[in-house]
């Protein structure tokens, strides 16, 4: 991972930063055997590789400013090359009669990622606090382009350090799908699966109200309710393997 970042204040009220990330991840295993049997020349030998590469190469721009003692504002947005390798695989297994040789390689995927944001933190009054904003996002992938307008709001009321009350609603956009194995055959491994003409973006809600506060100077305490809704989230059949061609 290789990130850079630059911050500049402008009189008092203003900052601006600008920051360029460069990340890869990459997840895998490899596995060796060998059998030696009884009689003369009876050998097998197995190798298997399995790899999952996403490579990620963006820059951002934020800005605050404080145009009053009671508002913050805050806009600026981002924009994100992805390169994706959801999958490759090779298996050979060697025999003393037979060879056998599998390859697979997923097709490589190129997106274009590009969000944009304002947000106004203001204070009510004593003890009351909101965060309304609007998030702004789009994704181009295959010919294929998805775009969403995301509201955000959340508040906080504070009757006294003791406790207080919270409650908030987002709505969220992923174009990134993780994939995870859960058989016990196999170890879990995380397959990246980017947004396509064919698969859609997540897309998701959720509302939550809690409440807080503090005991003494040492320590807090808090308890929240939420509700969430999903749609277009995609996975593994439960027991199913990585190659096995069930979903």
């Amino acid at each position: 991972m290789l990130s850079w970042r630059w911050t500049h204040w402008f009189a008092e009220r203003w900052v601006l930063s600008v920051a360029c990330c460069s990340t890869r991840c990459k997840d895998g295993y490899a596995t060796n055997s060998r059998v030696t049997g009884s009689a003369a020349g009876d050998f097998r030998a197995g190798d298997e590789v399995y790899a999952s590469n996403v490579r990620d190469l963006g820059g951002r721009v934020d800005l605050y400013w404080r145009p009053a003692a009671r508002h913050t504002l805050r806009t600026g947005g981002t924009v994100v090359r992805k390169d994706f390798l959801p999958g490759s695989h090779l298996l050979t297994i060697v025999t003393n009669t037979s060879n056998y040789r599998e390859d697979y390689v997923a097709e490589k995927v190129l997106g274009v990622e590009a969000n944009a944001y304002v947000e106004d933190e203001i204070k009510l009054g004593e003890h009351w606090e909101a965060n309304i904003g609007l998030h702004a996002a789009g994704f181009s992938v295959e010919g294929t382009q998805y775009f969403s307008v995301q509201p955000r709001l959340s508040t906080r009321y504070q009757f006294n350090p003791a406790i207080g009350l919270k409650a908030s609603f987002v709505t969220m956009q992923q174009n990134v799908h993780l994939l995870t194995t859960n058989n016990f055959e196999e170890l879990p491994l995380d397959l990246w699966m980017p947004t396509t003409d064919e698969i859609l973006p997540m897309q998701s809600w959720q509302a939550t109200v809690g409440t807080g506060g503090y005991l003494g100077k040492n320590y807090s305490w808090t308890a929240e309710l939420y509700t969430k809704h999903i749609q277009n989230n995609i996975a593994y059949d439960d027991g199913a393997l990585l190659f096995d061609g069930r979903n």
